[in-house]
């Protein structure tokens, strides 16, 4: 395993910092057991600081898990919501789906996040996309018990 993902999942910022000074390619590099980028891996766990780090040196925003997943679906299903907003500000794309057609907004909208369901849809999240099943993410807020998110949505609707 590469020491960088070590120090990821880590959160050592500063032997981080010292293998992307050596080798800017490892931004990107990917955890060999879970396939996951360092991005993801540092939205998941919530490792600000380190997705900055990231970012800063050219961390693909939109690189995939082996199901789909991105960064940014991480820091939702999660509820990472500053991870989250800075990688929509920072230009993540708000509307990729996994391959189960699950969006970052559907993952928020499953947890009750409404903060960063708000989040999304101000940057851009389509509420009418659905996943496999037929779903959107107000069908979801509802089938997972989350009220106040689905009242939130259904508003959108009318």
């Amino acid at each position: 395993m590469l020491d960088i993902v070590e120090y990821i999942k880590n959160n050592d910022l500063e032997k981080a910092k010292q293998c992307i000074e050596k080798d800017n390619s490892l931004v990107d590099a990917r955890d060999e057991e879970s396939k996951f980028t360092l991005l993801m891996i540092c939205a998941k766990k919530g490792y600000f600081e380190m997705t900055k780090l990231l970012v800063e040196n050219g961390a693909n925003l939109n690189s995939r898990s082996k199901t789909g997943l991105t960064a940014l679906m991480f820091a939702c299903a999660e509820k990472q919501i500053e991870i989250a907003k800075y990688l929509i500000d920072c230009g993540a794309d708000v509307n990729a789906k996994n391959f189960k057609l699950v969006t970052s907004l559907m993952f928020a909208a499953g947890i009750g996040d409404l903060e960063t369901v708000k989040i999304l849809i101000e940057n851009g999240a389509d509420i009418n996309l659905k996943n496999k099943d037929g779903e959107n993410a107000l069908d979801i807020a509802i089938n997972k018990g989350q009220k106040e998110t689905a009242e939130f949505l259904k508003k959108l609707y009318e």
